[in-house]
């Protein structure tokens, strides 16, 4: 696949200072997925199934000239060209809703305490004692989303309208079919009452919430 990546030219900071915001370049179809953690994104990416490079490749090959491809087999792109010629796009999740997901993804996936609580995980895990986040699937969505005080992105979709969201999507991928592989909280009334968000928050944990974050609460238009 020579010459189908890419380095983002002067825009480092989507890959070495985004907080952990995964990105996916489409070279190919010129466009650039801003991929936060806990939004769909294995099933969006099993849709999509077309090749692409991921935010580790940039990192290594801007940082040690190395990753999937050499570094002289990348081209360069100057923030001009990935602002004016690519589509770039993200799906963003009620930050509430998110947060409650990242908390449950913890326990199965980095062994944290088996039993601890939602309020325990807010409380004490999610940033440090400098408010720095503690891990990419639970920090800011808009982090590495913004260049000269303005979204980047040219389409914002909404992991509670996924299907809807994605009917849009699609088409910039020369995509007309269903999503299929949809995660069921965006398309099962029962199982949305059943998992609802909202009985894990006190008023307590909507304020610490509502503060860390703020940005993405604000940026997004969502509330509790």
């Amino acid at each position: 696949m020579l010459g189908n990546y890419c380095i983002i030219k002067n825009f480092k900071n989507m890959a070495d200072n985004s907080g952990g915001m995964a990105l996916r370049v489409f070279f190919n179809k010129k466009i650039i997925w801003f991929k936060p953690s806990r939004t769909a994104g294995s099933s969006l990416t099993r849709e999509i199934s077309t090749n692409y490079i991921h935010e580790w490749d940039i990192k290594k090959c801007i940082d040690e000239n190395i990753g999937h491809q050499h570094v002289n087999l990348f081209t360069k792109l100057t923030d001009e060209e990935i602002i004016n010629n690519y589509w770039k796009f993200i799906i963003v999740r009620n930050p509430f809703d998110r947060l409650v997901s990242a908390w449950k993804w913890s326990i199965r996936a980095l062994n944290m305490e088996k039993n601890i609580s939602f309020e325990k995980f807010v409380k004490s895990k999610i940033v440090d004692k400098d408010n720095n986040f503690t891990n990419p699937h639970w920090s800011l969505q808009i982090t590495g989303g913004e260049y000269k005080g303005k979204m980047l992105y040219d389409y914002i979709g909404r992991f509670e309208d996924l299907p809807e969201s994605w009917n849009y999507i699609s088409r910039a991928f020369g995509k007309t079919a269903s999503l299929h592989t949809i995660v069921n909280q965006t398309t099962d009334p029962k199982f949305k009452e059943k998992d609802s968000y909202k009985k894990h928050y006190t008023d307590e944990l909507i304020e610490i919430t509502s503060k860390i974050y703020k940005k993405d609460l604000e940026a997004f238009n969502y509330e509790f």
